[in-house]
């Protein structure tokens, strides 16, 4: 049975009507004329009243049948190569099934790739014996699953029915185009069926740029022909989580902070849980807005465990796309952090003793620092280590380059944390500590006296602070705002570029700095942490705030390892040496295997790769791990899809068809299928109708003028 490429010509078959019309129109009764004898007349209008009749009627319906003719020729008829039992050639065919993160949503049928997978099946079912045929699984490890083509069809079944959807996403122009372009395989095929399975993101499939180009010429250039076979579903009521991260409070609780979104067509409540080392720690209902993002937070304690990080993860109520319900955390434990307390060996004189005392505070309350005094001589002439988290209490006179100057230069250096608090005589009045960031510094110095005797002072949230969240967390732990009674602080007239103040003294001046430092940062006190200046080391918020500064140091220092499917990490390894090294890498299943990391240098971290799938993976060398996060991309799991209208737009004049459903498919197909088109027979056949409805015309004529007596 023939098929019609432009059916839509197939409607001008109904000019055909126009010469019956006329004929009928122009068909008119005689008229009496009055003449001398109608003998001769009578005789000829009997002689040829038969034939002329019958030459009508066929001059009719000639020039109906040219219309007819001509109107199925511009439809371009064709006949299948599969009508005749000679068919000239076998077909190619390439399946593309998308195995990307987003097929593992659940349609009507199941998931989308287990859809597109059967619908991928019939048609291997369908395939003659003889077609060459390959399977491409874009999104999985190897997407080559079986490539290039082969004849032996039931590998191909085989190989479809064992596939899975992977975690990644996936670029279906630039995967494709590329596959075309550079495979040895794909050179010179002519005649080419590629047949993609997707959902067809609007991240999968962006039918503009140079992969777009590349793909349409190539497709234009070697009569390749594309079917785009969507596996969408018609409503998507979905819940996810786009983000999380944790961060350890002043009390020892780990604070999970997430980002939840809902698309469009959600409706409902959920219900978030959040769990630390497998414990279900808190569980929080939210109510969503469709389409919208909603943010959240949830706490927990985890029950002491061992290693440098607490595994955990929030879970969301289960919907159509399981994927997006669950986002893995690795928050490093502060205990494994050193924090080192610098003074004078007079504890009562350097506050060195109050500062560690307060580190030490928490017991069972919360995480805890190891903490190590160290007088100021032995500091400045002690060699370079590998703890980047000081706490500087009343240091002397500092000269620019001295070892003292380089050591805390190098730690700010290194990304590290410098605290400063000064001392009763200190020497910031005349110049500031020559240390790095502390360009345009002013301070004045201020004692009681009977002018101005010491009083209680409340500090302030300070004015446009950036560091808001050490406020934050500090108020939330004390119960009233913080009192201290100075009887000598230093007022910061002048501060350098880029400084942030942390809680304000009643006169509008900062009670605290925070100064980056290239990757490092340098905190300036305003009032000594010895009991001579103030009563300030005696009061709760002297220990909350020391306990903050050095867990913000340590959060800075140990930041939790993340990374998404098919991405890495970068991974600081202190005692590696050399650039290369081996390490033991654990999936979430508990699969093992050695892995070589590279870094530029050997003060850089090393890139770790090769996560293929969401979970808490585990690096390990020796004695010593690190937890990494890895999830899903957000961008995966948007769920956002290219429309069935702009979905076969390719630069260019290229023939790309769709189809919603495997009825559809085998429609694209009979269309587009190889075989003999038939519009040129129809047209040669139309000029010889033409021609012969011209010659009965005139012999009927000629007839006419004989019979004429």
């Amino acid at each position: 049975m023939p098929v019609f490429l432009a059916p839509i010509y197939l409607l001008a078959a109904a000019a055909a009507v126009l010469p019956l019309a006329l004929h009928l129109w122009w068909r008119r009764k005689p008229r009496p004329v009055p003449f001398s004898t109608l003998r001769f007349l009578d005789d000829a209008v009997a002689r040829t009243r038969r034939s002329s009749r019958l030459t009508h009627l066929l001059v009719l319906l000639l020039r109906m049948l040219a219309v007819l003719l001509v109107a199925a020729a511009f439809a371009r008829p064709k006949l299948p190569a599969r009508a005749g039992a000679a068919a000239p050639g076998h077909r190619q065919v390439w399946l593309v099934v998308d195995g990307s993160a987003s097929m593992q949503l659940h349609v009507p049928g199941g998931t989308g790739f287990s859809v597109a997978r059967d619908w991928a099946l019939e048609l291997v079912r369908g395939l003659r014996p003889g077609d060459k045929a390959a399977l491409l699984l874009p999104g999985l490890p190897e997407p080559r699953a079986v490539f290039p083509p082969v004849t032996a069809h039931d590998r191909l079944a085989d190989a479809l029915a064992q596939s899975q959807a992977g975690f990644t996403g996936v670029d279906l122009v630039r995967f494709l185009s590329e596959t075309l372009e550079h495979h040895p395989d794909a050179t010179g095929l002519g005649g080419l069926e590629i047949h993609v399975f997707s959902d067809f993101q609007s991240v999968a499939w962006p039918n503009r740029g140079p992969a777009a180009d590349t793909l349409a010429q190539w497709l234009k250039t070697r009569d390749a022909r594309l079917f785009l076979n969507r596996v969408q579903p018609a409503a998507v009521p979905n819940a996810g989580i786009i983000q999380g991260t944790t961060a350890w409070t002043a009390n020892g609780d780990l604070e999970a902070a997430t980002t939840l979104r809902a698309t469009p067509d959600f409706a409902g409540p959920a219900a978030i849980t959040l769990l630390l080392d497998g414990r279900e720690q808190e569980r929080r209902a939210v109510t969503l807005t469709p389409g919208r993002t909603t943010p959240t937070t949830l706490r927990g304690r985890p029950d002491g465990g061992t290693g440098a990080a607490t595994p955990g993860r929030l879970e969301l109520t289960d919907d159509v796309f399981p994927l997006d319900n669950v986002w893995y955390l690795a928050a490093p434990r502060p205990e494994g952090v050193k924090v080192r307390v610098v003074g004078d060996d007079d504890a009562e004189r350097s506050g060195a003793l109050f500062v560690r005392a307060a580190l030490a505070v928490g017991g069972r309350r919360g995480p805890g620092f190891t903490v190590e005094r160290q007088n100021w001589e032995r500091f400045a002439a002690g060699a370079p280590d590998d703890v980047r988290l000081i706490v500087v209490c009343a240091p002397p006179p500092l000269a620019p380059g001295s070892p003292a100057v380089r050591r805390l230069t190098g730690i700010l250096a290194a990304g590290g944390t410098v605290v400063l608090f000064p001392g009763a005589d200190s020497a910031w009045t005349e110049r500031p500590p020559p240390l790095p960031g502390l360009d345009g510094l002013r301070v004045t110095a201020w004692l009681a006296d009977d002018a101005h005797p010491a009083v209680p002072l409340t500090l302030l949230p300070a004015e446009g602070a950036t560091v808001a969240a050490l406020e934050k967390r500090v108020g939330s732990t004390l119960a009233t705002a913080p009192v201290v009674t100075p009887r000598r602080r230093l007022l910061f007239s002048a501060l350098p570029a880029g400084a942030a103040p942390a809680f304000a003294w009643p006169d509008g001046t900062p009670f605290l700095l925070e100064i980056p430092v290239g990757p490092g940062r340098l905190w300036l006190g305003s009032l000594p942490a010895d009991r001579d200046s103030s009563d300030w080391p005696l009061t709760p918020f002297f220990v909350i705030l020391q306990q903050e500064l050095a867990r913000s140091g340590a959060g800075r220092l140990a930041k939790p390892l993340a990374a998404l499917v098919g991405g890495g990490a970068a991974v600081e390894w202190p005692g590696a040496a050399g650039t290369t090294a081996e390490f033991t890498l654990r999936d979430p299943a508990g699969a093992t295997r050695r892995v070589t990391l590279k870094r530029p240098a050997g003060t850089d971290p090393f890139w770790a790769t090769g996560f293929n799938q969401p979970g808490i993976w585990r690096l390990s060398q020796g004695a010593n791990e690190r937890l990494i996060a890895v999830n899903v991309d957000p961008a995966e799991t948007d769920l956002a899809y290219v429309p069935a209208e702009r979905l076969a737009v390719l630069p260019g004049d290229v023939s790309v068809a769709t189809a919603g459903t495997p009825q559809e498919l085998q429609d694209q197909l009979a269309r587009s299928s190889t075989g003999r088109p038939l519009w040129p027979v129809l047209l040669a056949a139309a000029l010889i109708v033409a021609v012969l409805e011209s010659i009965l015309a005139n012999a009927w004529l000629w007839r006419l003028e004989r019979a004429r007596p």
